[in-house]
């Protein structure tokens, strides 16, 4: 094989698979290393998830610090050729269920819905993530209080807009929930 892995055993406690199911160790030996080697791998994303995979304005090429560390990871197990495919954001779990791709990106978090769906096993958690609010400069808004009758933006089926829902909810409030497709659109209906 054309890898530089000489140890394919899960170095983590037997343990981990069992506590943690999701993140337990892929199975080997079924060919799709192989084949990633032979026909390049397939990877759905969705190219305004900055600072994760976004298209560079100057160069149109994919960026981002998940393209990175698959850059790494591509050459280490010996895959010279790696497709991109753009979604829009909602869709990417749904096309690695329907094998349209053989990974997904984009700062995907790990969420229950999202394992449970067929053919999904998420990788060791890599990045810790917290929600925020962003707002204009010239904006009144000066804590999660003050959102209460505003419009509020978020991406649809993300983890963001499923807390934002819940944050919503238990506290009694009411704001107008708009969702965009990308976190882009996000940010331009605020400056809008």
């Amino acid at each position: 094989q054309n890898t530089q892995v000489t140890n394919w055993a899960d170095p983590r406690p037997a343990s981990w698979a069992q506590q943690f199911a999701p993140f337990g160790p892929a199975k080997i030996g079924d060919g799709s290393l192989a084949r990633a080697q032979t026909q390049g791998l397939k990877v759905c994303t969705n190219n305004q998830v900055t600072p994760f995979t976004f298209l560079d304005p100057k160069t149109g090429k994919l960026k981002g610090f998940e393209v990175d560390m698959l850059g790494w990871m591509t050459k280490y197990l010996g895959i010279s050729k790696v497709n991109y495919v753009n979604l829009e954001w909602q869709s990417l779990i749904s096309a690695l269920s329907a094998d349209k791709c053989d990974m997904v990106m984009a700062g995907i978090a790990i969420r229950l819905n999202r394992e449970n769906a067929p053919k999904v096993k998420f990788t060791v958690p890599y990045f810790l993530l917290f929600d925020q609010v962003t707002v204009r400069t010239d904006s009144q808004i000066a804590s999660v209080d003050d959102l209460a009758g505003k419009k509020i933006a978020s991406v649809v089926g993300s983890t963001d807009a499923d807390n934002l829902d819940l944050f919503l909810k238990s506290n009694g409030m009411k704001a107008k929930v708009v969702k965009f497709n990308g976190y882009n659109e996000c940010f331009q209906a605020v400056v809008n």
